[in-house]
């Protein structure tokens, strides 16, 4: 399975992440043209899966339209996220997404306000029965 990237800025700041280093390098987000350029390539050469990533690659100002596109492609998206997601993007993750790989930090981490959102958001998900895996 291919990873894109669709930017590196997050709501958390974990002390293990990767990501969060390529931040100041790389400030804007994936471009719509890159994005466009990198589904003809994956669309050329028959790729059917792709882990979308970031920093929160639901941060992305397009990422729902990004994920719709990639469903209406045919490719199969696995979806790596901490779950603090706007609600509004609820539906289109359940309706587009093979896999939602959840990274799971300690709650002692989270704002009273960001555990709210996570225990709505992994409800929501598991009513519409998406296909979940955690990580920790």
């Amino acid at each position: 399975m291919l990873n894109l990237f669709l930017g590196y800025h997050c709501n958390l700041d974990c002390p293990y992440c990767f990501a969060k280093g390529f931040a100041e390098e790389y400030p804007k987000p994936l471009s719509t043209a890159d994005f466009s350029r990198f589904l003809t390539w994956m669309k050329r050469h028959n790729l059917q899966s792709l882990g979308l990533l970031g920093g929160e690659p639901t941060l992305h100002p397009l990422f729902g339209d990004f994920l719709q596109e990639l469903y209406e492609n045919g490719i199969d998206v696995a979806l790596f996220t901490n779950a603090l997601f706007a609600p509004a993007l609820r539906e289109a993750i359940s309706n587009y997404t093979a896999n939602i790989v959840v990274n799971c930090n300690p709650f002692t981490s989270l704002t009273a306000a960001q555990q709210e959102r996570w225990r709505s958001n992994m409800t929501a998900l598991k009513d519409s029965g998406c296909r979940m895996t955690f990580s920790k």
